[in-house]
């Protein structure tokens, strides 16, 4: 499936789908901000994350999304505790392997071949019947993340005034911010500005 063009209005820097959902919540200016407002939103994340093509968006109701984008808010709450507890560092929360464990067995997901040349790939294709498949994708990418990542490597913002969770892939494996141009320059500026004032 093709990826969809990604947009002002998301933030894509978690290196996982499931931690770019979960930062679907933010803080701007000192406010919470939900990015997923309506159902339209959710539709329109789920495309950027490569998770819907064009012309199964278009077929989606707006009173099914709109129940999905409910269930997604609530999916994504608990997928935060369980983050909060893993950077702690801790463990995750029983509560939410198993509200994930139900997402994987809603049988959402389907798998295709598809020839490349001499070689082959596979294609996941999601089946959105009713609002809580459309969380399918996030569970998934959440499941891969628990199975097959280093979980010393999720981290959240060392910005105290920041909630945004990333993976870290840098080689030393130091990553302290969630990008240096939102939260890693402004608290560096910050700290050179006390610095200063203390000289004088």
């Amino acid at each position: 499936m093709k990826v969809s063009p990604k947009s002002a209005k998301f933030l894509w820097l978690g290196n996982s789908p499931a931690l770019d959902f979960v930062n679907t919540q933010l803080v701007q200016a000192g406010v919470v901000t939900d990015l997923l407002a309506s159902g339209k939103d959710f539709l329109l994340w789920l495309r950027e994350a490569g998770f819907l093509p064009a012309e199964t968006a278009a077929k989606q109701s707006g009173a099914v999304l709109e129940l999905a984008v409910a269930f997604a808010r609530q999916y994504r709450a608990q997928l935060r505790k369980g983050l909060e507890q893993l950077a702690a560092p801790g463990s995750v929360p029983d509560s939410v392997i198993a509200a994930t464990n139900e997402l994987l067995v809603a049988d959402a997901r389907a798998v295709r071949i598809l020839r490349r040349g001499k070689r082959f790939d596979q294609e996941a294709i999601w089946r959105f019947r009713e609002p809580a498949t459309f969380c399918a994708p996030i569970a998934y990418s959440f499941a891969d993340l628990l199975s097959i990542g280093d979980l010393s490597r999720v981290r959240r913002c060392k910005n105290p005034q920041c909630c945004l969770f990333f993976y870290d892939t840098s080689k030393s494996g130091t990553r302290s911010w969630c990008s240096l141009n939102i939260c890693g320059n402004r608290l560096r500026i910050e700290a050179f500005r006390k610095r200063h004032k203390r000289e004088f």
